[in-house]
């Protein structure tokens, strides 16, 4: 199996090459193929959800958020938002995931992104000096977060539990407590840790999968509403229809008959 590290614990890196952006993004929702450069931006204002291999990561205003290179994922703008991006390719070759964080340094790496931005408007070029060096303060306070560390730790800790949801979802009887014991820890932080590392509580977590697996089974046309709840871990189907409105907007059989179209 290979090891995934995380990013912001690597001691060393050497950028070959970099460009920074400043945009400013609509609610949509996108389908990013693989790209040859990392991707590591700042939130300014918004909020999007990211998505890669079934495992979501919530991205808020101040949050800092590391794509790898090579990685496709979706985009879920929820709110108009603001980013400072650099996009950069390094000399070393690693396997790292998705990262989402908001550092607890996080008015001082605010500033060098904006300072970066600034020098990067007046030079945009790769070789500048001052942009190189802002990139590499940025990743340094980064790297030093503890906070940010703790957390990655946490989110390795979750990962039973969060195979067993990606897994087993159209289970109905799938509790928080169970998934805290999978994990060898109390309820209580599990629940505070998961909250910490995905941006949302267990519940809404596997609320989310079990939606998803509806979209995808409503969309066949092959299934009854009753069915599908059923087939993606709701007991009930009236409360099923209930969150798929609240949670889509439209009711499951608006739903279908909008795939058809």
């Amino acid at each position: 199996m290979e090891y995934t590290m995380n990013f912001f614990e690597l001691k060393n890196i050497t950028i070959n090459s970099f460009s920074v952006y400043r945009c400013i993004v609509d609610k949509s929702t996108l389908s990013i193929m693989p790209r040859d450069f990392h991707s590591l931006s700042y939130r300014i204002s918004g909020k999007t959800e990211i998505s890669s291999n079934c495992i979501s990561w919530l991205s808020e205003k101040g949050a800092i958020t590391y794509v790898p290179k090579g990685k496709a994922y979706s985009h879920n703008v929820k709110q108009p938002s603001e980013i400072i991006a650099i996009h950069f390719n390094i000399a070393e070759d690693i396997v790292a995931d998705v990262n989402v964080l908001t550092p607890q340094n996080i008015n001082e790496i605010e500033k060098l992104f904006y300072s970066l931005i600034k020098h990067w408007e007046q030079n945009p070029s790769s070789g500048d000096i001052n942009c190189m060096l802002l990139i590499y303060r940025i990743l340094s306070k980064l790297n030093k977060n503890n906070d940010y560390n703790d957390a990655y730790k946490n989110h390795r800790l979750l990962e039973p539990a969060v195979e067993y949801m990606r897994t087993k979802y159209s289970d109905f009887n799938i509790s928080v407590s169970y998934l805290a014991n999978l994990s060898g820890v109390s309820e209580a932080y599990f629940r505070r840790q998961f909250e910490q590392a995905f941006g949302m509580s267990p519940v809404k977590y596997l609320k989310k999968l079990r939606i998803d697996c509806a979209q995808r089974l409503l969309e066949t046309g092959f299934y009854s509403v009753g069915e599908v709840a059923f087939r993606s871990g709701f007991a009930s189907t009236s409360y099923f229809c209930t969150q798929f409105r609240i949670n889509c907007g439209v009711t499951p059989h608006e739903y279908t008959e909008m795939a058809r179209i």
